[in-house]
């Protein structure tokens, strides 16, 4: 049975209440057959391939097949595009640029900018659970979220 309380706070941060495949199906319009595959299966439906890196190496991407990227955009558009980060983050935010980021260093002795090595597969997918259960949405739910982000358990 469904948590209420979870319900009501899926609805108070503006996402998509989703109880079951059944009704995720009917939201992002594929089958449920069709996303049950890509939960159960989703590793085999990315193209990898390598580029080189700037630094040297190389770094792997991993490419979704079509309907993989459709959900994946879909998940994107309709619940973390609503999700907002802290206000010290700049990140990945809709509508910031590199001058917000940089406005609050004005005057710093010092200015550190980082890139984190491997930082998208650095994250596994319980972090990605995560994510989606603290917003509300049910084990089976957030499991399957979970499967259809990541690449091989991690996201990539």
């Amino acid at each position: 049975m469904e948590n209420s309380s979870h319900r009501y706070q899926l609805r108070n941060l503006g996402l998509p209440v989703i109880r079951d495949l059944n009704q995720f199906s009917e939201e992002i319009r594929l089958s449920e057959s069709l996303i049950r595959k890509y939960i159960g299966f989703g590793d085999y439906y990315y193209f990898t391939y390598e580029i080189p890196k700037k630094s040297g190496g190389a770094r792997l991407i991993a490419q979704p097949c079509r309907h993989l990227k459709a959900i994946q955009s879909w998940i994107l558009r309709n619940i973390l595009d609503k999700l907002h980060s802290s206000d010290a983050s700049k990140g990945f935010e809709i509508g910031t640029s590199i001058y917000d980021n940089a406005y609050p260093h004005i005057g710093s002795n010092v200015i550190l900018a980082l890139d984190i090595d491997n930082f998208f597969p650095s994250i596994p997918g319980n972090k990605i659970y995560g994510v989606f259960h603290s917003l509300g949405y049910p084990k089976n739910i957030s499991s399957a979220l979970t499967s259809l982000c990541t690449y091989k358990g991690f996201l990539p």
